[in-house]
């Protein structure tokens, strides 16, 4: 089974790849899965690692709006999977990747 990280990655190559959910895989498509699935995440790290990445940063309005359209889209559902309980955000303002001590970029609140 994949790591806890990479499992929406994992759900969605399985879907695309086999048409089935993850835990209904055979092994050899699981392999398979768990190998674009490492692949795509190795993709993305260097993406995020080039200076013009290090650069992007999210402003809060557009954070706002597709939490907004992601909770209209299960809301039939009764889930809301980007509530914390608190009602609010962790924090305002933009989203910002640039870190000053040199490690591998990440999301964080600034």
């Amino acid at each position: 089974m994949p790591e806890a990280g990479g499992i929406y990655r994992s759900i969605k190559l399985a879907a695309q790849l086999f048409g089935k959910p993850l835990e209904a895989l055979a092994p050899e498509e699981l392999h398979r899965v768990t190998c674009v699935a490492t692949r795509q995440q190795e993709i993305e790290v260097l993406i995020l690692e080039t200076p013009e990445a290090a650069s992007v940063m999210l402003p809060a309005a557009s954070i706002d709006a597709s939490l907004m359209e992601i909770r209209r889209r299960y809301a039939d559902e009764g889930a809301d999977p980007g509530n914390t309980g608190s009602g609010q955000r962790d924090a305002p303002g933009s989203l910002d990747r640039r870190q000053p001590d040199g490690n591998p970029p990440s999301l964080r609140r600034r």
